[in-house]
């Protein structure tokens, strides 16, 4: 007899381990905005609007079972043989709190997204300048971003444990916390989908 509540607490854990690094990253982003290009409050929840508009955008991308297709087209579109997935894989490689190879994928595609996202809808961005000052961050200084963000600017994503698997039952995409299951394109980063569709609700 499978015991229900210890198999859906792993899942909780995992899933908010992987919430927990792809914010590292994305508030990197803030970071190197504001201390690159001199982005105050204003405009990096600007940022987080747009960040938060293309997670849902492409979410939908996702259910039609197009996000590779949107994402790589957009790379070529966008992000000028600069922003691209190898330099993505290479920053998240380096300074990733996980070891799931599913788990950093799903990391290295929300990173890539949000830096050709930034490129896309912010003017005088510059792409090598936005990729060298991500690149430059040590280990600690994207461990850090978190409470950079928070503590400057009040941009927080609230990490503190909940029931995930909850959330996905709810929503009739979760019957069963299986690994399979959480290898589905979308899964682990549903959490951080929620976020964005409350931070930045559809009309």
């Amino acid at each position: 007899m499978k015991n229900n509540k210890l198999r859906y607490a792993a899942f909780n854990l995992r899933l908010q381990m992987v919430i927990v690094d792809n914010w590292r990253f994305l508030s990197s982003v803030c970071r190197v905005l504001n201390l690159v290009y001199g982005w105050g409050e204003k405009r990096l929840t600007r940022w987080v609007d747009s960040a938060a508009e293309y997670v849902r955008l492409f979410n939908d991308y996702d259910i039609d079972g197009d996000y590779r297709y949107r994402l790589e087209k957009l790379e070529r579109e966008q992000g000028g043989e600069i922003i691209t997935r190898e330099r993505a894989e290479q920053i998240v490689f380096n300074n990733t709190t996980l070891k799931d190879p599913s788990e950093i994928s799903e990391i290295v595609d929300n990173l890539l997204l949000e830096l050709l996202m930034t490129v896309t809808e912010f003017d005088g961005v510059g792409r090598e300048r936005l990729m060298s000052g991500i690149e430059e961050l040590t280990y600690k200084e994207i461990d850090e971003s978190p409470g950079y963000v928070k503590d400057r600017f009040g941009i927080e994503l609230d990490t503190s444990f909940q029931d995930y698997h909850g959330i996905l039952k709810a929503r009739g995409k979760a019957e069963k916390a299986t690994l399979d299951e959480r290898k589905k394109a979308g899964t682990f980063l549903e959490a951080f989908r929620k976020w964005s569709e409350e931070y930045n609700p559809k009309e």
